[in-house]
């Protein structure tokens, strides 16, 4: 089981961001991805909070989902940017992300054996050309 979590939603505080992660650890979740809300142009987010005045940048090689671009309500941009940090090593602290996805993988594989569905990869595919000049061959 894998999950996406944001981080910065404006009932976000220093302390609800750590039970989260005690809780994703908690649950076992298997791979997480960690972002921060990123309000890009032309959403409601970018909206609302430029009309609260609570943008920070416009700076678009800011708007990467790891980076804090607006002021949060509950904490300092920077205390975000940090709670972010403390997130992503606070979940990979005993597993690098690679080890937790490789473990995923071998599990999914077993469920798949046990269960019959498991297809090996066509290996001939990788001799293959896709997309643009493939018509050409």
């Amino acid at each position: 089981m894998e999950g996406t979590i944001l981080l910065g939603l404006d009932d976000h505080t220093e302390d609800s961001i750590k039970r989260l992660i005690d809780f994703l650890l908690e649950i076992e979740l298997d791979l997480a991805e960690f972002t921060v809300l990123t309000p890009f142009p032309h959403t409601k987010a970018f909206d609302e909070l430029h009309r609260q005045n609570r943008i920070l940048s416009t700076n678009w090689d800011d708007y990467s989902a790891d980076r804090v671009v607006f002021q949060p309500k509950q904490m300092a941009p920077e205390r975000l940017q940090a709670m972010l940090d403390y997130a992503w090593n606070t979940f990979y602290q005993d597993e690098s992300q690679n080890i937790k996805m490789a473990k995923l993988f071998q599990q999914v594989m077993r469920k798949e054996m046990a269960d019959n569905t498991f297809k090996p990869r066509d290996r001939e595919l990788s001799r293959q050309t896709f997309g643009k000049g493939s018509a050409e061959r």
